[in-house]
């Protein structure tokens, strides 16, 4: 059994990479407790949208693979406060489709909401955007490295934020 927040009580990740986990993530999100992985796992996702607001993301170890043919974010931050520390995004962009509009709304992390963190992540493969940044202020965007984006690596509109040691 596992710790409440743990993204594996809540769904059994059959064959890693290939068992959408996209209801025990949110599920896990929606425990208000830190979410975490377990290391060395890979999610394969739809995309979830976080809504707790101080909820904290340790994700180090672990890797998010965005579903073929989703054209989606993997984890919206919508909750203030909120704070994903580490993990790696697969955007998995030989799989997705489209162009303009789909690209923008595809990306490994959205922030959506005042005073989000987000550090130490990997994000690669993206059919669009590295890190988002939409309605938000206050927004901190720290040491990510990001690889191989479609268009941006990291992209904000209109808001305050603090970014810096991104590659």
């Amino acid at each position: 059994t596992y710790d409440p927040g743990v993204i594996d009580r809540y769904g059994v990740n059959t064959t890693p990479g290939t068992t959408d986990m996209t209801a025990a993530f949110d599920a896990a999100c929606k425990s208000t407790a830190t979410v975490r992985g377990i290391p060395g796992s890979t999610y394969l996702v739809t995309g979830v949208t976080a809504t707790t607001a101080r909820q904290v993301f340790d994700l180090g170890g672990c890797e998010f693979k965005l579903a073929n043919a989703t054209n989606a974010v993997i984890l919206t931050l919508s909750g203030a406060g909120s704070v994903v520390r580490g993990g790696r995004f697969n955007g998995n962009k030989a799989n997705q489709s489209g162009t303009g509009a789909n690209q923008y709304g595809h990306a490994a992390v959205r922030i959506n909401a005042n005073y989000c963190t987000v550090q130490d992540i990997e994000s690669y493969d993206s059919f669009g955007i590295g890190i988002k940044g939409t309605s938000c202020d206050y927004a901190m965007i720290l040491n990510n490295k990001i690889t191989t984006p479609e268009i941006y690596g990291v992209y904000v509109e209109g808001t305050t934020v603090d970014h810096y040691g991104n590659e």
